[in-house]
């Protein structure tokens, strides 16, 4: 089992709409074995993510987000 953290900051133009914010992830995983590269990986994690220059960004006058999930990865 290992606990993951991912910090960002982006900026982007799409569609001529600039874009600027960050996000953070906080993720639990399991793992069959100990090792970085180990795999299958379950994971459940929660990430908030703010635009900090479009305040429509998720919807009438809402500039950030929750999103939560369930991810697998596997690969050979």
């Amino acid at each position: 089992m290992r606990t993951v953290v991912e910090i960002g900051g982006f900026t982007e133009t799409i569609n001529d709409v600039d874009s600027a914010g960050s996000k953070l992830t906080l993720a639990q995983a399991w793992v069959p074995k100990p090792g970085f590269w180990a795999r299958p990986e379950i994971r459940v994690f929660a990430t908030y993510i703010n635009d900090a220059k479009n305040e429509n960004a998720f919807g009438a006058g809402v500039d950030d987000e929750i999103s939560i999930g369930m991810q697998a990865e596997a690969w050979w």
